[in-house]
């Protein structure tokens, strides 16, 4: 299944990047960071991609080909990937920046500053916690999973639990490597949830569902929610309400889903194939607010930096694939093929 591409899924995630993409340019122009708009994208557009994650998670194959395979298939999609989005930005930011001055010694400190941010919970690429936390999710969901759908209740159960228990810790703590380490590990846990609750989903009879009512109560429950809740961020986990964050990642991620069915457009599927691009560079487009503040301060900052995106991105996408794509986990680098075979 994880070698076919469902083109309503692509269509999903093409959905979804345009959402993250949308909320970053929002809050990097320093637009309210608290409007029902951020609230509403950020109450499921993460958890939607962990779910499809885990629809996508075939635990006969894995099982079949034992942990060691599983291993080196997520170190080709998803470790590989954010070691390279966190150096391409984060050397790209010190050739760039005057913080190291013209000092040899200088601009070495600098890169291994970079290195050492890159193993920590607060990467230097914000975006690329998404990557680092899937991997280990998806690690602690194939030994929890153990295709047995009782397990994953269980399993959800007691992460949920963790979760409350970490975001509690994390609140309450001062930012040090305690905290860190906490945060770290509690994304992993919560993010976890929602790749069981993905397999679960696969397995689920929708026809015996009344589709008008239950679509209705999930629209209901996503345009409720950031009314009465504050902008939900796994990244920094300081939201107080992690069940509520599960209810509507679960009625966020259906409504999408359900539109992806009713559309067909070449460009939304383009972008879900092309996502691993778009979510690792985007981000490389703000620093045009520090050469063209004009541009980020005007009433049309929102469309010229969508636009922006979308050419930077249109130059990337097809250099990345031809030249690297063993580093956007496209194609495996010779060292994990030699792998396979030990």
């Amino acid at each position: 299944m994880e070698n076919k591409r469902i083109d309503y899924l692509d269509i999903c995630k093409g959905i979804l990047i345009i959402l993250v993409v949308i909320g970053h340019v929002i809050q990097i122009i320093d637009i309210d960071k608290d409007s029902y708009l951020i609230k509403f994208i950020y109450s499921f557009h993460m958890p939607a991609f962990f779910m499809i994650s885990g629809y996508l998670f075939n635990a006969d194959k894995w099982k079949r080909k034992g942990f060691k395979e599983f291993l080196i298939n997520r170190i080709n999609k998803n470790l590989i990937p954010y070691f390279f989005f966190e150096y391409l930005y984060g050397f790209t930011a010190v050739l760039f920046s005057n913080h190291a001055g013209l000092n040899w010694k200088g601009w070495i400190m600098e890169a291994l500053l970079v290195i050492k941010k890159s193993l920590t919970a607060r990467p230097n690429y914000v975006p690329s916690w998404f990557l680092i936390t899937l991997f280990f999710a998806a690690i602690l969901v194939y030994w929890i999973e153990g295709n047995d759908r009782k397990r994953i209740i269980a399993g959800i159960s007691v992460l949920t639990v963790i979760s409350i228990a970490g975001g509690y810790f994390i609140r309450s703590m001062e930012e040090g490597f305690v905290q860190n380490l906490i945060l770290f590990n509690t994304r992993i846990a919560f993010s976890a949830i929602f790749i069981l609750i993905g397999i679960l989903w696969r397995e689920l009879d929708f026809s015996k569902l009344h589709k008008t009512f239950f679509t209705v109560v999930c629209l209901a429950v996503t345009l409720l929610f950031p009314f009465y809740f504050e902008r939900e961020s796994i990244y920094l986990f300081s939201f107080r309400f992690v069940t509520p964050f599960i209810l509507t990642g679960i009625t966020g991620t259906y409504l999408t889903v359900a539109l992806s069915k009713r559309l067909d457009f070449r460009f939304l599927r383009f972008l879900g194939r092309e996502s691993m691009t778009i979510m690792g560079t985007h981000y490389s487009f703000f620093a045009l607010k520090r050469l063209a503040p004009g541009v980020y301060y005007s009433k049309y900052a929102v469309p010229i930096c969508l636009a922006g995106i979308i050419v930077l991105n249109t130059i990337l996408i097809p250099v990345f694939n031809r030249f690297v794509p063993f580093l956007i986990g496209k194609k495996e680098l010779p060292f994990l093929k030699q792998l396979h075979s030990e």
